[in-house]
């Protein structure tokens, strides 16, 4: 039987051709967003939580107009509205609807905004943007994805970051206006995941838990219209077969003994950290024995 070949990937996102199993866990998702379900994706860090998002929006964006909004930046609720916009740049019959909601904002650019650059139209936007209006050009900007021909199908990487961020500060402390922002903006996502299921569904996601950031102000409530999908770490015979997808020689196996001491040490780094492994820490130790 030919050998499956893996492509090796530079950078932290895979997809395709470098994406390698979960297709049990992209059925499930897929399922639950046909579902008109909103989702919460949770996972240990390095678990792959980007890259199955990466690879659901190029499996399902035939049928779903998807944007991955990258949150890890962001600051306010003025930053979020900011990058989805900038999402939705790349649908040309949705932005042109867009635009005519930040008109006002974008007035001095309007005649050349097609040939401005991505950088220098998201300044152009945030320096429009304030306490006061970001929360009424989002519920627009939400309106226009609703009422796309497709169902919307948005991905909000990051988010449990900049909650973080806007909750504590650069000081780590939790104060009464950052918690009232924090409420304005995940009641504000609340009340449009609500009022637009069925035609839009969100997946929220990132690298530190979003329900435990929440719960330090008292807001876990703001997510519970939210389904978890728990995304687990291989198991051993998944994380095997991609690492020998990897080596390059079509003869290189994994011998009898080499597979028993990969377990071994499996069994041995899983009882010092009593959690699953992360599935990094896998190869290192694949790479060591391969010597």
């Amino acid at each position: 039987m030919a050998k499956v070949k893996l492509k090796q990937a530079q950078g932290n996102v895979v997809t395709g051709d470098r994406f390698w199993d979960r297709e049990k866990d992209i059925e499930l998702l897929t399922k639950r967003i046909d579902e008109c379900a909103h989702v919460l994706l949770v996972a240990q860090r390095r678990m792959g939580k980007t890259s199955l998002m990466a690879e659901v929006y190029q499996r399902l964006s035939e049928r779903y107009i998807c944007l991955f909004v990258d949150l890890q930046k962001a600051a306010s609720g003025s930053d979020a509205i900011v990058e989805l916009s900038l999402a939705v740049q790349l649908h040309k019959p949705l932005w042109n609807k867009t635009k005519e909601v930040f008109a006002n904002i974008i007035e001095a650019v309007t005649e050349k905004v097609e040939k401005v650059g991505v950088g220098e139209l998201g300044v152009t936007l945030r320096a429009g943007l304030t306490a006061g209006n970001w929360a009424g050009k989002g519920d627009q900007l939400f309106a226009i994805l609703a009422g796309s021909e497709r169902p919307v199908l948005l991905m909000l990487d990051e988010v449990p970051v900049m909650i973080n961020r806007m909750l504590k500060g650069h000081d780590y402390r939790i104060t009464e206006e950052r918690r009232e922002q924090v409420d304005e903006f995940m009641s504000w996502l609340r009340k449009n995941s609500i009022k637009h299921q069925g035609k839009i569904r969100i997946i929220i996601s990132g690298s530190i838990g979003l329900e435990p950031v929440l719960r330090q102000a008292g807001l876990s409530a703001t997510i519970n219209n939210f389904v978890p999908f728990e995304l687990k770490p291989w198991d051993e015979g998944t994380a095997v077969g991609c690492l020998v997808a990897l080596v390059p020689d079509q003869h290189v196996k994994v011998f009898h003994n080499q597979q028993n001491a990969f377990s071994f040490t499996i069994c041995k780094v899983h009882k010092l950290s009593q959690s699953p492994l992360p599935q990094p820490v896998l190869i290192l130790f694949f790479i060591q024995l391969s010597i």
